[in-house]
């Protein structure tokens, strides 16, 4: 099964330009990726790795506690972790 913990270790090791993790994200930033990339309301935003050019993160990766979410060139995916387990 897949272990939310471990991912977490990973993507808090990675923060840098365009990716932001935890309390890192931008208020602004995250709001943007909550509402472009479609973000269900009911979870938590883990980290966010922005795909825009100038910073907006409407476009981007999304990782909560429940899945991925990924907004790219208009195009919407998402795969929850149970699936990936």
């Amino acid at each position: 099964m897949l272990n939310l913990d471990k991912i977490l270790n990973v993507l808090s090791e990675h923060s840098g330009v365009s990716y932001y993790f935890g309390d890192a994200i931008p208020p602004k930033k995250l709001q943007n990726a909550k509402t472009h990339i479609e973000v269900p309301s009911d979870e938590q935003i883990y980290a966010l790795y922005d795909f825009t050019i100038f910073g907006s993160a409407k476009e981007g990766a999304v990782f909560t506690n429940k899945g991925v979410y990924v907004r790219y060139l208009f195009e919407k995916y998402s795969i929850s972790y149970e699936k990936l387990g």
